[in-house]
């Protein structure tokens, strides 16, 4: 099963009043293809075109993707936070077998 994005991108061009080919345009895309797989949440756009869409729709880029964000951060708050341990270097390695 693939994996869908759920977004509030097509209401956001909605509500401003945009046809999905002039937001294209304004990504400067050649079609909108892309924008609709963005809007139908088989894609995501890259962190440039994230950007760019929140500045057209004037939102945050959290606003656009509010379900995806909230699942992703409680997915982070529930990992065990890794952090490298600095102490051992290669050099402590080698010397410590």
């Amino acid at each position: 099963m693939k994996h869908t994005y759920t977004n509030q991108l097509k209401q956001y061009r909605k509500a401003k009043g945009y046809k999905q080919m002039a937001v294209a345009g304004m990504l400067g895309l050649t079609d909108s293809s892309l924008l609709s797989r963005w809007e139908r949440g088989f894609s995501m756009p890259n962190a440039v075109n994230l950007l760019r869409l929140a500045a057209i729709y004037g939102v945050s880029v959290e606003n656009l993707y509010k379900e995806t964000y909230r699942t992703l951060k409680e997915e982070l708050v529930c990992r065990p936070a890794t952090i490298p341990d600095t102490e051992k270097t290669p050099s402590a390695l080698t010397a410590a077998s």
